[in-house]
């Protein structure tokens, strides 16, 4: 720039007035510009993993949150002017947004429920797992940081970096929540359930009530992962689980019935047995399980039952005609055990 130069040099001579604030301002500018330099130099080392987090997947994102903390420390150690906590914190929380958007546009409460129950809790539970593992990472490096002796430490303000992405993560709790109810009633609610009873109009009648607990899910007015909703979000799950309650006393009930319409002891175990192979939730198992009982009390009737029939037969057995006294009685006992 040997023109500028020039000109500087004719100001300089005649003592120009603006000279002293040019050159204040050409040295705020020279150092801004070294500092822009050596924030590149530095800033770059961390592109690749912001590129991964931008584009990839959710797994990939959580693949990509070690080394990248790794790197953050690295430019905090040695950058000149990433060393602080106004510079380093918010750059963080720059990735604690992007976090939350990866998230928010896999994770929409209106289309997830509505994927296969493998597809939707493997979405959510992959969007959880990489909202605390944001916080879990940066605690790791945090402590090695303070193992390492320095007085240098990472201070920062966790509201900032944490708040938002933990409260979403308590909403993919939720979410997995509903997720895994819906997958366990319609996984015992199923074509087996109906083969086993015999009851497809009752099982049906309860379905229709599963399929009815996502819609006030699905017709949320706001954006459940917004904290400004946390009390309005916390209301919809309650009513979610009393939901829930309400179909457990149905299915239940149903099992009661399904067992009151047997006759036998050894139909009653049949029918447990066929209960117990089909997943379900734990209420449900322990109302299966609780026939044990019913069926031991209904066994033992049985048993007496018998017996009177055996002690009031046994002196002289009924003999079916032409059969010889001995085989006839034989026969008469065996029956009385089948």
């Amino acid at each position: 720039m040997p023109r500028v130069q020039r000109m500087l040099k004719v100001m300089d001579d005649v003592e120009a007035p603006m000279l002293p604030a040019f050159k204040y301002h050409y040295g705020e500018l020279s150092k801004l510009y070294v500092e822009a330099k050596d924030n590149v130099k530095f800033l770059t080392t961390l592109e690749r993993h912001f590129k991964s987090m931008s584009s990839g997947s959710l797994t990939a994102v959580l693949d990509t949150l070690p080394p990248m903390m790794g790197a953050l420390r690295m430019v905090w150690v040695i950058s000149r002017h990433y060393n602080t906590d106004e510079r380093l914190v918010p750059l963080m929380e720059l990735v604690a947004g992007e976090i939350a958007d990866k998230v928010e546009s896999l994770v929409h409460v209106r289309t997830i429920l509505h994927k296969s129950p493998e597809a939707a809790r493997a979405t959510i539970t992959s969007a959880r797992q990489l909202l605390e593992s944001w916080q879990a990472t940066y605690l790791q490096v945090r402590a090695e940081i303070e193992e390492s002796g320095t007085d240098h430490r990472w201070e920062f303000d966790r509201k900032r970096l944490f708040e938002q992405t933990n409260y979403m993560a308590r909403v993919c709790g939720d979410l997995l929540e509903v997720a895994t109810v819906l997958d366990q009633f319609h996984k015992f609610l199923g074509p087996e359930l109906k083969s086993v009873t015999g009851e497809s109009a009752g099982i049906d009648e309860i379905m229709e009530r599963v399929d009815g607990l996502v819609a006030p899910l699905e017709q949320v007015p706001f954006n459940v992962f917004n904290r400004r909703y946390k009390d309005s979000w916390h209301a919809v799950m309650v009513q979610f689980q009393r939901a829930v309650e309400d179909i457990e006393g149905m299915t239940r009930s149903f099992i009661e019935q399904s067992f009151q319409k047997l006759r036998s002891a050894e139909g009653a175990f049949e029918l447990v047995q066929n209960f117990k192979n089909i997943q379900s939730r734990e209420s449900i198992n322990q109302a299966i399980n609780e026939r044990y009982k019913d069926i031991l009390q209904q066994y033992t009737k049985e048993l007496e039952n018998i017996d009177d029939i055996f002690q009031a037969g046994r002196a002289d057995p009924p003999v079916y005609r032409n059969y010889p006294p001995v085989a006839g009685a034989v026969a008469w006992a065996r029956d009385l055990y089948q």
